[in-house]
């Protein structure tokens, strides 16, 4: 009976852990940590349009944060031929081109805030009239690079559009797990020294 007592701290602690454990291993966990993908571009990544398009238009997976979003779409001499305001509607962000622009390879650079928060970033590529191959392909749902205005993001904010990598808030969860399977440990060597004089 005596013994049984200080065994009770311990069990407490080890539930705990034993939920804590649950709920970061489960395999829902994963889901809230995905962020947008593009869906859809027009023009397509890789395509070769006749005509020079009014705008470009990028469907994502999810809606989209109305904040800290651009596009730009930059020529083989880095001149940048967006023109206006970007309109964001939902999952769309839609960026007018000047009516001016000429025939050759462009680059669409994009950088939004998905829907968890996150900012993830890409670039896709196609060619006006009889232009030379886009300098970028396959590359539209890509991030984690720095941000199109050429600023630096941070690596602990920006993660990859596919959900891959260790969130800060992932990081922090097995820390506390750790933290408290250290405290669980000393508890039950205390209880142990406690029954056995």
């Amino acid at each position: 009976m005596i013994s049984a007592q200080p065994r009770r701290p311990a069990a407490a602690v080890f539930l705990t852990l034993a939920v804590i454990a649950l709920s970061i291993f489960s395999p829902v966990a994963p889901a809230a940590d995905a962020h947008d993908q593009v869906a859809l571009t027009v023009p397509a990544d890789g395509a070769n349009v006749d005509l020079a398009p009014a705008e470009i238009a990028i469907t994502f997976t999810d809606d989209i944060l109305e904040v800290g979003a651009i596009v730009m779409v930059v020529d083989t001499e880095e001149k940048n031929w967006a023109e206006g305001d970007m309109r964001l509607d939902g999952p769309q962000a839609t960026q007018p081109v000047a009516a001016d622009l000429p025939d050759g390879a462009y680059d669409v650079r994009w950088r939004v805030v998905s829907a968890d928060g996150h900012p993830v970033s890409g670039a896709f590529a196609f060619t006006v009239g009889a232009a030379a191959q886009p300098r970028s392909q396959s590359t539209a749902g890509a991030t984690a690079a720095p941000d199109p205005s050429g600023e630096a993001t941070s690596a602990a904010s920006e993660e990859t559009a596919d959900g891959t990598g260790l969130s800060v808030v992932a990081v922090g969860l097995f820390g506390a797990f750790g933290g408290l399977a250290a405290v669980a440990l000393f508890i039950a060597w205390r209880a142990r020294r406690r029954g056995n004089p």
